[in-house]
């Protein structure tokens, strides 16, 4: 995938698929009670479209229905599901990059020149960009791995539209 292609990526509107991995991501944030909950209601989902259509329901795809399950928990529970969705966004295009994931926050790439690292300082509570071609400097100060990930882009972008 081109850095133009990720890009578009992480423009184009989220898919179901995407939306049920962010609802039990965000769910793992506030705890048991809530993964377990969001668990339970998608599994329901899930059971329905064992034997049921879609299509009944007004939705597009089985995706949307089992989604719909447990959507309600996100304002009930107070999930964290913006930020949630946009980390799964994020994990999903660097993956299509290349980019491996420590199943927490950092993620690394070894292409020398269109790999780094994308990173978060837990002191400081800022994410950080560090580049594998040594021409790029370190980038860092950025309130999520959304900006850090478009600032790594953007960096990289540059630097070989202009060579």
């Amino acid at each position: 995938m081109s850095i133009e292609n990720a890009l578009k990526q992480l423009e184009a509107p989220a898919t179901w698929a995407e939306k049920i991995l962010a609802i039990r991501k965000a769910a793992e944030k506030t705890g048991k009670h809530d993964l377990h909950l969001v668990k339970r209601n998608l599994a329901v989902g899930e059971e329905h479209m064992t034997y049921k259509d879609h299509t009944e329901f007004g939705c597009s795809c089985d995706q949307q229905y089992i989604f719909g399950e447990a959507s309600h928990l996100i304002e009930e529970r107070e999930l964290p599901f913006d930020e949630a969705l946009a980390e799964v966004r994020v994990d999903q295009c660097l993956a299509s990059l290349g980019w491996a994931g420590n199943g927490g926050t950092m993620f690394c790439n070894a292409d020398p020149q269109l790999g780094g690292i994308i990173d978060i300082n837990r002191q400081l509570n800022k994410w950080f960009v560090v580049f594998n071609h040594p021409d790029l400097d370190l980038k860092e100060d950025y309130d999520t791995r959304e900006e850090a990930f478009r600032a790594f882009l953007k960096v990289v972008d540059a630097k070989y539209q202009a060579a």
